[in-house]
């Protein structure tokens, strides 16, 4: 797969270097010392600006509301420079936080002012902007048209710099239309002007992407040859990430090739630099990429351990993100605390109705009490740790982990008895499905995994969901997906399945904001669906990398899901796929998740696997539903044995 992250951050470097500051929490806190004090006009909305950019990154919210106080003083004073630079700073933090028609339209505006002034640089910026936007949204054409605008005026202005990296998001745009082949023409053009530069950074990570992009194509010496030019720069510059990213690529290359030595050895070598790198992602990645190679060489206890430990740093790191948002919040409420602020609002009509301005996110009421167990869990565990005194004494300590223990425990039971709440009945799943099972097996106390029925306009729906993660946050994004499954079906009346889940993918990328941006949320779901239609004995079938198994006269039939997720996806997304099949009296059908394929377990500790769970239901056919439910249930556990279950389990079966 091609090093996308690497990709991206690149992109959005150029993308966002308009005007840049130097991002220290130092700068930000004396530009808000100066707001406190400070009474011109023009001075103000410099810090505004200034305190806008340097918080897009980081605070989007509070830097939208910086940026917005600095354009109303900006058209105050009549400063079209100033109202420029405003405009496609509030065209970038749209871009961040996915508002994609927002971000076109503060683009424009700023295009429009530079072309005014006759800068062509500024203008070639902002269409690179526009191309970039474009793609993101999928529409190539655009992206396309302008990303060549900006490479026409910059090969006129002769500047190399610039024009390697219009050449570089041309290739972007290309590689996310699907054109591999142009998007390592647009890199290595790239690069040939990079060559001839200082910046010798820009270059082995140029380096890197066109080999990642020959991996892809299967032209893997050619993607060694820029790997190892990649690796030569940045062993030069002493940049342990870019070793740790060719490391990594070239040990999944030599995977791929079948050559397991050397693939171990640049394992070794990434894991070298990445515990000198102290990245806990990084880390994970690897550990992941252990796991898999200890499991091709059947070593399945190593690959157990490095899948733990890999799981382990990911669950930490969502418990990081979860209190960044916290420290969001807060942020946004220091900054309506300013008194020249206040004051400034109490001038203008139109700050005032900046201030009024709230964003929120339409949710169901379950979903929102559901938040607020999330914040209970959170809080109640950072409250315990913060009371935690050296000078308390053993037994106090003691005492005092219990009953936080006892509390943390039961608001997840509380949470639980939500999700149990929002699932739908086993009396609706009777009604629709007589002769069905759902096989439902958390790993924690809340899951990730979920089932969700329906009937609408003659049709019954049923779907098996896995979404991202377990515990606490998978469990957050099945209400996620409950909500908007109820509101696709039976607000729009959607029953065709292929609609239904582009429908969800379209609103889970826009709900998380999930804009392809190096090192952002990529949470989302797999997902079987489908619609019985009882009057033509047929049923409808669409998976997000999900499949569906049929057993008919004696035979299981897969037909696999579509290979995308519901969510962010690092290629071109397509519409879903979908699949009518006729029914037989006495044929079964399957929906399920992944959890218990994956499952260790056995003499020798490996994964259950498809293809046994296949022979098991085959094996077991004839029996009724609740004896085959037993059945599976009981030959999980004795797989599992004393092994922790790893992942949510669901399996639903419906017998016509």
């Amino acid at each position: 797969m091609i090093y996308m992250k690497n990709l991206l951050f690149l992109l959005a470097f150029f993308f966002l270097f308009l005007n840049g500051f130097s991002q220290s929490q130092t700068k930000i806190d004396s530009l808000k010392m100066r707001l406190k004090t400070e009474t011109v006009d023009s001075n103000l909305q410099s810090i505004y600006t200034a305190l806008g950019w340097l918080l897009k990154n980081t605070y989007t919210d509070s830097a939208l509301n910086y940026e917005k106080k600095a354009l109303i003083l900006a058209r105050k004073l009549k400063s079209e420079k100033r109202i420029a630079v405003s405009v496609n700073h509030l065209g970038v933090i749209y871009w961040i936080k996915g508002e994609y028609p927002k971000a076109i339209e503060n683009t424009f505006e700023a295009l429009e002012i530079y072309q005014k002034l006759n800068k062509p640089k500024e203008v070639s910026d902002e269409y690179t902007n526009l191309s970039l936007i474009y793609a993101m949204t999928k529409n190539f054409t655009k992206a396309t048209n302008y990303a060549l605008k900006s490479i026409k005026i910059r090969e006129e202005l002769n500047d190399s710099s610039l024009i390697a990296t219009a050449y570089q998001n041309l290739g972007y745009v290309y590689f996310q239309a699907g054109f591999k082949e142009k998007a390592t023409e647009n890199f290595i053009k790239c690069a040939s002007y990079q060559e001839n530069s200082s910046n010798k950074a820009d270059l082995a990570a140029t380096y890197l992407n066109i080999g990642a992009l020959f991996q892809e194509q299967n032209k893997y010496e050619m993607a060694l040859g820029y790997y190892r030019k990649s690796l030569l720069i940045n062993k030069e510059l002493n940049d342990k990430l870019g070793q740790h990213n060719l490391y990594s690529n070239m040990a999944e290359l030599y995977e791929i090739k079948k050559d397991f030595a050397k693939a171990k050895i640049y394992l070794d070598s990434a894991l070298a630099v990445t515990s000198e790198l102290q990245s806990k992602k990084a880390t994970a990645d690897l550990y992941l990429k252990y796991s898999d190679w200890h499991e091709q060489q059947k070593q399945f206890e190593k690959s157990l351990e490095y899948f733990k430990l890999a799981t382990a740093i990911r669950d930490s790191l969502s418990d990081v993100e979860r209190n960044k948002q916290a420290e969001e919040a807060q942020a946004k409420y220091e900054t309506t605390e300013k008194d020249k602020e206040i004051q400034l609002l109490n001038k203008d009509k139109d700050l005032q109705n900046i201030a009024l301005e709230k964003q929120t996110t339409q949710r169901n009421a379950f979903i929102i009490g559901f938040v607020l167990v999330l914040a209970l869990v959170v809080f109640v565990y950072r409250g315990y740790r913060e009371k935690k005194k050296d000078n308390i004494i053993i037994e106090s300590q003691k005492t005092l982990v219990e009953e936080k223990n006892k509390d943390i425990t039961d608001s997840i039971n509380y949470a639980k008895r939500i999700q149990e709440a929002i699932l739908p009945s086993m009396e609706l799943k009777n009604y629709l499905f007589p002769s069905s099972f759902v096989l439902f097996h958390p790993r924690d106390i809340v899951s990730g995994d979920f089932f969700w029925f329906a009937e609408k306009k003659g049709k019954k729906i049923i779907a098996a969901v896995d979404c991202t993660g377990h515990g606490v946050p998978g469990a957050f994004m099945s209400m996620i997906g409950t909500a908007f499954l109820n509101e696709i079906v039976n607000g729009k009346d959607i029953v065709k399945p292929s609609k239904i889940l582009d429908n969800l993918r379209e609103r889970i990328i826009v709900s998380l904001k999930q804009n392809g941006i190096g090192g952002e949320n990529r949470d989302g779901m797999d997902i079987g669906l489908l619609c019985f239609d009882e009057n033509n004995s047929t049923v409808e079938f669409a998976g997000a990398n999900n499949p569906l198994w049929i057993i008919s006269d004696g035979k299981l039939t897969e037909i696999k899901g579509t290979k995308q997720p519901i969510g962010f996806y690092e290629g071109p997304l397509t519409p879903f796929s979908q699949h009518s099949i006729q029914l037989k009296k006495g044929d079964t059908l399957f929906l399920l998740t992944d959890g218990y394929a994956d499952q260790f377990g056995g003499a020798k500790g490996k994964k259950f696997k498809y293809s046994q769970l296949q022979n098991l239901l085959l094996a077991e056919q004839n029996e009724t539903m609740p004896k085959l439910e037993e059945k599976l249930r009981t030959t999980f556990q004795e797989w599992k044995g004393d092994l922790e279950q790893i992942d949510d389990v669901l399996l639903i079966g419906i017998r016509v």
